[in-house]
């Protein structure tokens, strides 16, 4: 019952970021490190 209960919040806050990201449009920085390229 716990792990379904976090399962819900988490997917209900992805959600909102997702509307977020949608509505805002805001820049995003991406990072790659150069330790999984070897």
């Amino acid at each position: 019952a716990l792990a379904h209960s976090v399962r819900d919040r988490l997917i209900e806050r992805w959600h909102d970021t997702q509307q977020y990201f949608k509505r805002n449009d805001p820049k995003r920085v991406y990072f790659l490190s150069l330790e999984f390229l070897m």
